[in-house]
């Protein structure tokens, strides 16, 4: 996520010292603050309407991390539209849709189990589901990594295909629809690089 002071768009802006500490989100047309939280880090959403705030607690190899995403649009809120539990994570990645609309979060556990939320901000449509690597992979959010087979949003931004090594050969590539929680493997060639969606993204193709 962009962590700019001023978000895109220029409707809100960030003021705050040092972080880890507090901050506190304006906005611009009435100068008006309409989030005060801590954070140890932060950044906007393309649309600038929502803010990501993250906060880690402890030291390595035990560090704790927390997530918090609030949505500005509807004015001063002190309640997030979505967040994770205070986690021990491997390697986190965290995607916004290009126009904003759907943020995608995937956090590795030392267990090599993934954890995958997709969310829809304007419905609250929230697809969750988890899965075991074959091999745990170093980063999630490294796109060379090979033990990850890829991850995006389809042209439909609340389509996300994802994919994931399961074997020595082998791949399980996933298309999963934020609005209705399905998860389905459509018509993937196995050994394909690239999957290529239909235009509104209901189905894809290796």
């Amino acid at each position: 996520p962009n962590a700019s002071a001023v978000s895109p768009g220029g409707s809100f802006r960030v003021e705050g010292g040092a972080l880890p500490g507090p901050i506190s989100v304006f906005r611009q047309a009435d100068n008006v603050v309409v989030l005060q939280v801590q954070a140890g880090d932060w950044g906007w959403s393309p649309d600038g309407d929502r803010i990501l705030i993250s906060q880690v607690s402890g030291t390595l190899p035990n560090q704790l991390e927390q997530y918090w995403l609030y949505d500005l649009s509807g004015g001063a809120t002190s309640t997030p539209i979505w967040s994770t539990a205070s986690t021990l994570w491997g390697s986190t990645r965290l995607r916004f849709s290009e126009d904003g609309a759907v943020f995608l979060f995937a956090g590795l556990a030392f267990n090599s189990q993934v954890q995958l939320q997709s969310l829809e901000v304007a419905s609250g449509a929230l697809l969750t589901t988890s899965f075991t690597f074959y091999t745990p992979p170093g980063d999630l959010d490294d796109d060379s990594n090979p033990e990850v087979a890829g991850w995006g949003f389809g042209p439909d931004p609340t389509r996300i295909a994802y994919g994931y090594t399961t074997g020595q050969a082998g791949v399980t590539r996933v298309l999963a629809n934020a609005h209705t929680d399905v998860k389905r493997g459509p018509h993937y060639t196995p050994g394909a690089e690239r999957a290529y969606c239909s235009p509104r993204g209901d189905d894809c193709a290796g």
